[in-house]
Formats: structure tokens, sequence, C-alpha cells
């Protein structure tokens, strides 16, 4: 993306460069570089913006919604999609409007409203069916079994969770299925399936860490604290997955708080574990059978 985006600034072309910093948004997002991705989204839609893309205008501001959202700021997101619908819904591309959407509704759900991510969740759902796109389908699926573990179903977030990990993997992203993993392991482990739910937990780590996802590995060590309740463990693991979000500005979210209470989880003041330690001692609990 570094040397498209070289070869679009000299070449003058704006939309060619929008598009390669919205490209550099999303690396920098899924690796838990929240500033970076602002930037990068900041930018391109500075770029679409001046070359009258509305259509490009609307996106970037829904990716710089989906940045500010990860980072925690929630009403700064929900801004920012007030103004990419003004601009897409004339626009009536299911696309676009879908992935709004799915926005919105992973931006209501770390507020822990979910009845009102099941709305937007809905309504996405038929945006992107509308346009059939399998990526939409797999973050609704992805989000709709979030909820159910929220609402204390696992087993119906198991469901979900397993026809979301099959289509990230169907569309090859890596990511989505580390995501759509990481979630399904603690609803195993809710429904007593520990061996399943210590290999989805293995694979997602497994990911996370090769693509640096860092809000991802915070979430994994939180699962792998649940897994390893009652060893000692747990506090430790907890800290360091705190003090890791401190460190990329992704603060706890209320569901992410909610699930650790419903677990009898609380972290220790200070982690004992460095990063690094706390991530071994995370594969060793997946690891061990």
């Amino acid at each position: 993306s570094r040397k498209a985006l070289a070869i679009h600034e000299r070449l003058g072309d704006r939309r060619g460069a929008a598009l390669s910093w919205n490209n550099l948004g999303w690396i920098a997002g899924y690796r838990g570089d929240y500033r970076a991705a602002k930037q990068s989204f900041e930018k391109s839609h500075a770029l679409r913006r001046s070359s009258g893309d509305r259509r490009g205008e609307g996106f970037a501001l829904a990716c710089l919604a989906w940045a500010e959202q990860w980072h925690g700021d929630s009403k700064r997101a929900h801004k920012l999609l007030d103004e990419a619908s003004r601009i897409l819904l004339p626009t009536a591309d299911p696309l676009l409007l879908g992935w709004t959407l799915a926005v919105r509704a992973l931006t209501l759900l770390d507020e822990g409203r979910l009845d009102e991510t099941c709305e937007i969740v809905e309504k996405g759902y038929r945006e992107w069916k509308r346009g059939t796109n399998l990526s939409g389908e797999a973050w609704v699926l992805t989000v709709r079994g979030r909820v159910e573990l929220l609402r204390g179903r696992p087993g119906e977030a198991v469901d979900k969770l397993e026809e979301a990990a099959a289509i990230w993997r169907e569309v090859g992203s890596r990511w989505g299925v580390a995501f759509a993993l990481g979630e399904l392991a603690r609803a195993l482990a809710r429904r007593g399936r520990l061996e399943e739910a210590k290999r989805a937990l293995a694979e997602s780590l497994e990911i996370r860490r090769s693509i640096g996802d860092r809000r991802g590995l915070a979430q994994a060590l939180d699962t792998a604290a649940e897994l390893a309740s009652g060893s000692g463990d747990s506090a430790a693991l907890l800290a360091a997955a705190d003090a890791l979000r401190e460190r990329i500005g992704a603060p706890l979210s209320e569901p992410e708080w909610r699930l650790r209470a419903n677990a009898g989880l609380s972290a220790s003041e200070t982690s004992s574990l460095t990063l690094e330690e706390a991530l071994d001692a995370a594969v060793r609990i997946a690891s061990h059978r």
C-alpha cells in the first residue's frame, strides 16, 4: 500500500491515493494502532472530499468511525456514522450502507446496548444480503454471537460464531477468523466444551500474534483467564490484558467488563507478567489437554 500510495501521489491521482490511505488505515486498525488508523482514514476522507467522490467520502467517514469505536470513543463514532449515513443513504448502495450499519452495531455493542445492536444488525444483514457480500454476513453473525453470549445463551452463540468463522475462512480474512474464534472459545467454555474451547483459543491466539492484532490479543488474554479460572493465573492475565489496552488506547468495553463479572473474574491491581509472558501463559493454557 505504501508503494501504491507513492505511485498515485506521483501521478496526482487523488482517488487512487485515497484508496491507498484507506488500505493503510485498515492495516493499522487491525494491528491495534488506532492513532495511525485514524490519521490514514482522515487523509483518505480529505482526498475523497476534495475530488468530489461522495461515495468514497461516506465510506471513509464510516471507516474513521470504526477506528474511533475500537479506540473507545463511541460518541465520536456515532457522530461520524450519522454524517456517513447522510451521505450514503441517497446512493442506496447495499455494501456501503451495510458497512455503516455494521460499525454502528459494533459501537452500540461496545456500549452494552444489546437491543439496539440487534435492531441495527438486522438492518445491516438485509443490506449485506441485497449486495450478496459474504464478509458482511460474517460480521453480522459474529456480532449476533457476541450478543447471545452476553445474554447468557452460549449454545446459541456457538452456532452463530461457528458459522461466522467458516465464512471468514471462505473469504480469506485471518483477522475475521481470529475475531470469531476468540468469541467462540468463550462460548464453548461456558457450554462445558473445554477441549474445543482451547483449540479455538489456540488458533485465535496464533493468528492474532502473527498479524499483530493487539486489541484482539487483549481479548484472548481475557478468554485464557476464564479458561484458567481457579488456577491462580487469571488475575495476572487480566492485569496484563488491561495494561495492553491502556498501552494502545482501547479501554475495556462494557460487554468485556460484563463477561468478566459473569465469570467471577477480576484483575490484580498490577500485572506481574510482561505481555510476552502473559501470551506464553495463554498459549500453555490453550494447549493443555
